[in-house]
């Protein structure tokens, strides 16, 4: 043991160096990537050089170029630009939209260096070009290096890091770890992130938008709020409400930001970290689900195909590498455990009634609009095993999970439903029809077999956005042998009879089978169906059932010429081949669509206006507001902003009130005071953000501005963790 631990600890030690060694080398960024804003007369732009007709450039508003948002954290920087300018151009430091300073490209130098110290970090750090000249100006390559020795990311350290742990574990758990139901969940995990070893992401639908929940979380706690409601820095400083999704997990998730590691960097991991619990999760629900009923070695080959899977099933791996919706692929997680629950409850050992409420809970942290499915699913459950809830008082069970779900979760549900009471806009939700995004039935079936490099493959891509794929077709027949040929009657055959009905419901609403056409015109039922936007989400359901109900199908049904065991190897195959065909889509679409690498930045702002308040006008009128605007009479001094903290100075001339307009979006809990102590009244202004009413006759007055939570929200926080008190302690507790 001794000499192993000496090895490992040789091993870490070395993996070390060579991270120190990396962190040594002065980062560079050559970057070549400029946009074009306010377009005059036509720039081009060749092998890096922007080039720029004479008179294009006359003023501030006229035709500028600006460098492409990247993040830059804290430190010293030298910038290097070489260019070609007949007069001087000015070159403008940005912080999205608040200016860090201003220098000039002397006209007499082909290349000029600028100096320049970043005190806090950055993660939609821009540069502006403007030329007044006459003449003609080239811009060619810049490159942005590090002269103080740091790193722009210590991502190098974070895997050295990972992989240490990884070694000290199995050094010290060999026995425990070195499984092989670990190691097949280790190797799925990994499987599922081989695209990702690449260090370029594709864009996705919703990558940058949950990189800005990740990077918000982490602003909203370095703002001193817990829970974290507001993201200070999102929609270009104005602040943006977190609360109305769940923010649970990114609590852990935004960790490695605290010792600048890349957002790529923490998405990967959140990925694999992801599939990982979701092969565990799938793993102990099966090993529930069919303990008893088979050996036990048959019980932990049917686990663990179920866990695979569930793991690589194709539709989560298109939620991850095509939408990259991370909610939705941690809410994968919970589901087994909300099947495995509901079979404790309605007909297994009902004393494990908590799996239901970790299930249910996971998933509410996770995703709201998953936990509306899995109440869905559970209600259908319930109403289909009716009879089974009153045996044996199995009810008392359910009312334990329902009641103990609500306490576990109070520090995330009372916020929400108080932020969720003011007047929001739901511009994207609204905008979206699912009567018109439901999935064709041939389409669900399809599996991708033309080259990506195909005309058609866009189109094709497309269909795999819901796609449970032949896999998935294979799994229901054969599902549907075997409960057409079953005849027993025992509670276990009778869920799984249930899961398979529920799955086809499901499935059955996300096609087109579905009336969607004829319910869109009753207006009223409509709009509850409305947040769904895409049909194809059910299928979460369908798939999570699905691959418990197959497999249990499968090892009870008795197949001729040949073994269950190989006909579930020979699905596990049809299904990688499945991912791999996905996993080369991604890859071909890495030269075609939009990437994000480790500086790219621009994702601490939110493109969608959904959740803002209501009657906010555009995102234009949002990025424009940057200071304080003042009524007829009122004069702004002094002016400081961090967060959601502001504080200013302000003379009002008249003897009348006068109102101060603030960059902050206009949500409950922002409160005003002046230098007296006096609590002023704040509205909201007719962009959408507050506005603050001062008296009259204030001269050289202070305005101070702040963020601060109710009460309850804390109350909240005190039910979730005396609830786990209790679970944890609850033998000696003589309640519930």
């Amino acid at each position: 043991m001794k000499k192993r631990l000496l090895i490992t600890l040789a091993l870490i030690f070395a993996i070390f160096v060579i991270a120190f060694l990396d962190s040594r080398v002065d980062d560079e960024l050559y970057l070549d990537c400029w946009q074009f804003r306010n377009y005059g007369q036509s720039p081009s732009y060749d092998l890096g050089t922007l080039y720029l007709n004479a008179g294009s450039i006359t003023k501030e508003d006229g035709l500028y170029a600006e460098l492409k948002s990247i993040e830059l954290p804290k430190g010293d920087y030298l910038f290097e630009i070489d260019h070609e300018c007949k007069d001087d151009t000015i070159v403008r430091f940005m912080d999205d939209e608040i200016l860090l300073a201003e220098y000039t490209l002397p006209k007499e130098e082909i290349r000029t260096n600028i100096p320049y110290r970043l005190d806090h970090e950055v993660n939609n750090f821009t540069m502006r070009f403007f030329y007044q000249g006459g003449k003609d100006v080239e811009l060619k390559h810049l490159f942005i290096r590090t002269s103080d020795g740091h790193n722009l990311f210590n991502d190098t350290f974070y895997i050295a890091f990972l992989i240490s742990l990884f070694l000290l574990a199995i050094c010290l758990f060999e026995k425990k770890i070195c499984t092989p139901v670990i190691i097949i969940g280790a190797v799925t995990a990994l499987f599922t992130i081989l695209p990702f070893l690449s260090p370029k992401m594709n864009q996705g639908t919703d990558l940058l938008y949950h990189m800005m929940r990740i990077q918000g979380t982490f602003d909203a706690i370095k703002d001193g709020q817990f829970p974290a409601v507001i993201y200070p820095r999102t929609l270009h400083g104005h602040g943006y409400l977190g609360s109305l999704y769940p923010n649970l997990f990114l609590y852990i998730l935004m960790i490695p930001r605290i010792f600048d590691v890349s957002m790529p960097a923490i998405w990967k991991t959140a990925i694999f970290a992801s599939s990982a619990c979701t092969f565990a999760s799938a793993f102990y629900s099966a090993k529930l689900l069919f303990e008893k009923a088979f050996d036990r070695d048959k019980v932990e080959k049917m686990a663990i195909a179920s866990a695979v899977l569930y793991t690589l099933a194709p539709f989560r791996m298109i939620r991850i590498y095509y939408t990259m919706t991370l909610g939705e692929t941690m809410a994968v997680i919970f589901f087994p455990l909300v099947i495995a629950g509901l079979y404790s409850i309605l007909a297994g050992n009902s004393s494990k009634w908590y799996i239901l409420t970790f299930g249910i809970s996971g998933i509410l942290e996770s995703h709201i609009l998953s936990f509306m499915f899995a109440c869905i699913m559970c209600f259908l459950f319930i109403l289909l095993l009716i009879k089974e809830l009153f045996s044996e008082k199995r009810y008392i069970e359910l009312i334990k999970a329902a009641v103990f779900t609500v306490f576990l979760n109070a520090g995330f549900l009372v916020p929400f439903f108080y932020y969720r009471s003011q007047a929001l806009q739901l511009t994207q939700i609204e905008k979206t029809n699912p009567a018109k995004n439901e999935m064709i039935l041939a389409d669900l079936f399809s599996t991708y077999t033309k080259s990506p490099a195909d005309p058609e493959a866009a189109f094709l891509s497309m269909k795999l956005r819901g796609n449970l794929t032949v896999v998935g077709l294979i799994l229901l027949l054969l599902t549907a042998v075997y409960f057409i040929r079953i005849k027993e009657t025992d509670r276990r055959t009778k869920f799984m009879k249930t899961a398979f009905l529920v799955e086809l419901i499901f499935f059955f609403v996300s096609t087109d089978l579905f009336p969607w056409k004829t319910l869109e015109k009753f207006e009223r039922i409509f709009a509850i169906l409305q947040p769904l936007q895409h049909p194809l989400r059910l299928l979460v359901v369908t798939v999570g059932c699905a691959c418990f109900t197959a497999v249990y199908a499968i090892y009870t049904l008795k197949i001729k010429y040949t073994s269950e065991t190989a006909v579930t190897v020979a699905i596990l195959v049809i299904n990688i081949m499945t991912i791999v065909s996905i996993f080369d889509i991604y890859i071909v679409k890495l030269t075609t669509d939009p990437v994000v690498t480790a500086n790219t930045g621009n994702y601490t702002n939110s493109y969608i206006l959904d959740y803002v308040p209501e009657n906010t006008t555009n995102a234009e009128d949002i990025k424009a507001d940057q200071v304080p605007v003042a009524s007829e009479g009122v004069e702004v001094g002094s002016y400081s902003k961090k967060g959601t903290h502001i504080e200013l100075t302000y003379s009002n001339s008249s003897n009348e009130p006068g109102t101060i307009r603030l960059p902050l979006m206009s949500y409950l809990g922002y409160k005003a005071y002046d230098g007296s102590g006096n609590r002023l009244n704040i509205s909201q202004s007719e962009i959408g953000t507050i506005t603050v009413t001062v008296a009259g006759g204030k001269e050289n007055d202070r305005l101070v501005v702040n963020f601060t939570q109710p009460w309850f929200n804390y109350l909240g926080l005190l039910i979730s963790a005396a609830a786990i008190l209790w679970f944890c302690f609850r033998k000696n507790i003589k309640v519930l």
